[in-house]
């Protein structure tokens, strides 16, 4: 699973319905793959692309050894969807 997400040819998809679910699918996607937020790694950037018809957040982490890693998640499904709360 970490050769995922290296490119928007080979991002992530994540399937979701809203924003809220789909960040949060995004983090855990993250923290299982490269461990603890703020622990094994820190978000330096994140980025939303619009490519080809398709959405895009591209996240950039940092390593305690300073080593940078670029993930691509696919998030058209989700894109602009958000769950009111009443």
């Amino acid at each position: 699973m970490k050769n995922k997400g290296k490119s928007i040819e080979d991002a992530i998809n994540v399937n979701a319905e809203y924003s809220e679910e789909g960040i949060a699918l995004e983090y855990e996607w993250i923290d299982k793959v490269w461990g603890i937020r703020d622990i094994d790694w820190t978000l330096i950037n994140q980025e939303l692309l619009h490519h080809g018809g398709k959405h895009f957040d591209i996240l950039y982490i940092e390593f305690p050894n300073k080593e940078t890693r670029v993930i691509y998640f696919d998030i058209s499904k989700f894109y602009g969807k958000y769950k009111l709360f009443s």
